[in-house]
């Protein structure tokens, strides 16, 4: 769900003595080490709820009865709901919000309280507040419960709310690229390979070459950039003004000031719908005529066609809840990689940062968006 500071975790837990020790917040980031954190599970909600009811009732027979995760309008996951009883009977609820400094959203104690949310009327059916998946906060007084079939979520009042398609479980998705990439060394000792083929040999351009190079770096035109070798168009390695050829025909823009992290360089950002006629144009100002196609949601076959087919193709994608850009990459082979009882389906890509490849897991409903254009001479 989220991760919660280990000092304030030991804060909480340790010689608390009134709801001010509350941890300052909770959550998870790519810029602290796992060490330092520790996961914002279920059984944690519970035991903060508990000691939270306990510090501002006196009562020490108050306990956790169902943890309810809640998600916001981004459908990430900020918080829960933690229903509460008192010798099995109702006895309020505690609600953490992730995002607070404190975590604590708002709660009512008492005997027979339960929260609003469950009081909701959704048709055709009436959720419970087992059915953790499927509790949106809007605000600490506004929460709603969504249904499958309508696809809406339903307040207490009667009212509904459109999210368009389910639910997404951010906890069970990727949200670094380290988390799905697998470089070629670590294959051979500890996955076997089968269902595999490529497109001839390997290719890549290493970032700290382009930078030196042309002071400029987009993940889309390096990508491009391997395709155009790959096709025998022109190599970047030889005729390195190719990479502000293509980087000109994409419509390719720098980021804004405060994405700019490396002295004395550019770097730059492509939007997808450019990728495909751009490269045409820059390949036919060089004597190619490419057919170029584009398809939002690939599927993993739509790639293993390409390689079947020998065709070149480019992948770009994005993690649910993520702060940061998304990556484009050369598709340049696929496989099917296992691990003991463990298996799944893989792109072999050039990472666009390094000159050594790496197996991208990929499955579509693992990130936020996916796009691929491939391409073919005629």
């Amino acid at each position: 769900m989220a991760g919660i500071n280990r000092r304030d975790f030991i804060r909480l837990f340790v010689g608390a003595a009134a709801v001010s020790l509350i941890p300052s917040k909770a959550r998870a980031s790519e810029t602290q080490h796992s060490s330092s954190l520790v996961e914002f599970t279920d059984d944690l909600a519970a035991r903060i709820s508990e000691k939270m009811a306990e510090l501002l009732s006196g009562e020490s027979s108050i306990k956790a009865s169902s943890v309810t995760k809640c998600y916001g309008p981004d459908r990430k996951v900020n918080g829960c709901i933690t229903l509460l009883e008192s010798y099995g009977a109702p006895y309020g609820y505690v609600c953490l919000d992730v995002n607070k400094p404190g975590l604590l959203s708002s709660c009512s104690l008492g005997q027979g309280v339960t929260h609003p949310v469950y009081e909701a009327q959704p048709t055709p059916r009436t959720l419970s507040s087992n059915e953790s998946s499927h509790v949106l906060m809007l605000s600490p007084i506004d929460f709603c419960i969504y249904d499958d079939t309508s696809r809406c979520f339903y307040f207490e009042n009667g009212s509904t709310y459109s999210i368009g398609d389910s639910i997404v479980t951010l906890s069970d998705k990727p949200d670094s690229w380290s988390d799905v990439m697998i470089d070629v060394s670590e294959i051979s000792s500890n996955y076997n390979i089968s269902g595999a083929n490529y497109i001839g040999q390997f290719d890549a351009v290493r970032r700290d070459d382009i930078l030196a190079q042309t002071d400029h770096y987009a993940c889309v035109v390096t990508a491009l950039s391997i395709v155009s070798s790959k096709m025998d168009i022109a190599s970047f390695y030889l005729e390195p003004e190719i990479y502000m050829e293509i980087w000109h025909s994409t419509n390719t823009r720098p980021l804004p000031d405060d994405e700019q992290h490396r002295e004395g360089k550019i770097l730059g950002s492509t939007r997808t719908e450019y990728i495909v006629p751009g490269f045409q144009a820059y390949a036919l100002q060089r004597g190619h005529s490419i057919i170029g196609t584009a398809q939002s949601s690939p599927s993993y076959n739509t790639f293993k066609q390409c390689v079947d087919s020998q065709r070149n193709s480019v992948l770009s994608a994005g993690f649910f809840g993520e702060s940061s850009r998304g990556h484009a990459m050369c598709v340049q082979g696929y496989a099917t990689l296992s691990n003991g009882s463990t298996s799944f389906n893989a792109l072999a890509v050039a990472d666009g940062w390094d000159d050594s490849g790496v197996y991208l897991r990929y499955t579509p409903s693992d990130y936020r968006y996916s796009h691929a254009a491939m391409f073919y001479e005629t």
